[in-house]
């Protein structure tokens, strides 16, 4: 348990005791009273110099220690801020930026509904967090988004119950990870299954909801929602990619592809 400022300062600034206090003050008065009254007014004036600049240094020190302390947020525990000793400066900065709760996004009623199962406190999954919390601040009316804290026991057991994997990360669309998508000029199935960026990158998971706006609400409005997010598809996500360090290869598209087809990869 960390010591207070007290306690470190009688560690290394032990208290004089009184009858030394007394001592060294008769020791120095008549020394002081021999002197001139000019002297006197001297030693007077640069003492409460000295005074004054200890006592700003002591305010000074208080506010910079005032300062550091964490501001304390309506329903936000400070404490948790702290709980990531175990991770990189790196790590620190993408777990700051994952919440440790994700309330739903966008409308309860949309046809279009996505639910994001991953582990809350996972480094690789803040590039998914923020992916899928934009896409719902953009068309709000038209999807929504339910993130599932995969560590949860109740999630856990519903994970269970959907033949998925507790240990992986899952996005299913419309109740399905598996999609049929036109992508590439060929109809592939693919699975939105691990971090997006790493398993599979973002333009799936464009290329499966554009399919679902087509199917749940009719070609007009599907059109209307695919100009309403381009420039999110196009710039944001390019964004959020900077943001956090994935990196775009083209390359890399076919091997995600095959990828998508052979053995469940390790936990991230």
């Amino acid at each position: 348990m960390p010591e207070n400022h007290s306690d470190a300062t009688r560690r290394y600034h032990p208290e004089i005791p009184l009858d030394t206090k007394v001592f060294i003050m008769l020791l120095f008065f008549p020394c002081f009273m021999i002197l001139t009254a000019r002297t006197r007014e001297r030693m007077f004036l640069v003492a409460l110099s000295v005074t004054l600049i200890l006592y700003k240094h002591y305010l000074d020190r208080r506010l910079e220690e005032r300062g550091s302390q964490p501001e304390a947020l309506p329903g936000i525990n400070p404490d948790a801020r702290t709980n990531t000793s175990s991770t990189s400066s790196a790590e620190s900065s993408v777990f700051s930026s994952v919440p440790t709760s994700l309330a739903p996004l966008g409308e309860p009623g949309a046809q279009v509904k996505l639910r994001f199962f991953a582990s809350f406190d996972n480094p690789c999954e803040a590039f998914s967090f923020a992916l899928f919390k934009s896409l719902a601040l953009t068309i709000p009316e038209h999807i929504h988004v339910e993130f599932m804290d995969s560590v949860n026991e109740t999630v856990r057991k519903e994970m269970a119950s959907l033949g998925i994997d507790e240990c992986e990360t899952y996005l299913l669309i419309n109740g399905e990870y598996k999609k049929d998508i036109f992508f590439q000029g060929k109809e592939r199935q693919v699975r939105f299954r691990g971090p997006v960026g790493l398993d599979y990158p973002p333009e799936f998971i464009q290329a499966a909801i554009e399919q679902e706006f087509e199917k749940q609400y009719g070609p007009e409005i599907a059109a209307e929602l695919r100009n309403k997010t381009q420039q999110f598809w196009r710039e944001g996500v390019t964004e959020l990619m900077e943001k956090y360090a994935v990196h775009d290869d083209p390359a890399l598209r076919e091997i995600q592809l095959d990828n998508q087809q052979g053995a469940s990869p390790p936990c991230c």
